[in-house]
């Protein structure tokens, strides 16, 4: 009885992407992320599987998912993983469940690449001591999800001249207060005689 109760909670805590070897990776690499980003990265994919894969109507169509399928997606409701606290990851992973092969694989690889681009904008952010912004992490995505790689490639091109920008006025900034800061002690040292020949016309 006790042996039976363990094979069960093990199926059940068991997920199929487990033991895929493209899709696992990618959800993991998603968890390194804070959660805000998590969330951000996943809403437009959402969108995305919507928009190409048309999955919501997928998902309604129980008997083309067949009953496996739809014990899984009735067991994911149960949420026993950290990936399930999201839940728009939550819905990624049950629609990359439900594509055949070909689609998962394209879906896993879009997730894959709108992820490598959000951790290539904190790198950046860390590169420059700059705060990551989730407005910026939006902007990626949602123009990854509308325009595509190459678009998505020139925001982050354009953050990082952003960045450069910002160094070089702060350095600009710092040689004039350098090349000013000369002036100050000459200004007190005049206003100190100035004060000592009014002190002897006093006297």
């Amino acid at each position: 009885m006790v042996s039976r109760q363990v094979s069960n909670a093990l199926f059940f805590s068991k997920r199929w992407y487990d033991d895929c070897s493209f899709t696992k990776p990618t959800i993991d690499m998603m968890m390194l992320f804070p959660k805000e980003v998590v969330s951000i990265i996943s809403e437009g994919m959402v969108n995305f599987a919507i928009c190409k894969f048309n999955i919501e109507s997928r998902l309604k169509d129980s008997r083309r998912l067949g009953s496996k399928i739809v014990l899984a997606l009735f067991q994911s409701l149960k949420k026993r993983r950290q990936s399930d606290e999201c839940a728009h990851l939550h819905r990624i992973i049950n629609y990359l469940m439900v594509l055949d092969n070909v689609s998962r694989r394209m879906m896993v690889s879009h997730l894959l690449e709108l992820a490598q681009h959000v951790r290539y904008y904190t790198e950046t952010c860390q590169e420059y001591h700059q705060a990551v912004k989730l407005d910026d992490v939006d902007t990626i995505t949602k123009t990854y999800v509308k325009s595509g790689n190459e678009a998505a490639k020139a925001v982050l091109h354009d953050i990082r001249q952003d960045f450069n920008q910002k160094i070089y006025s702060f350095h600009e900034a710092l040689k004039r207060a350098q090349t000013e800061a000369p002036k100050s002690p000459r200004i007190h040292t005049r206003i100190d005689a100035q004060n000592r020949d009014m002190k002897v016309q006093d006297n």
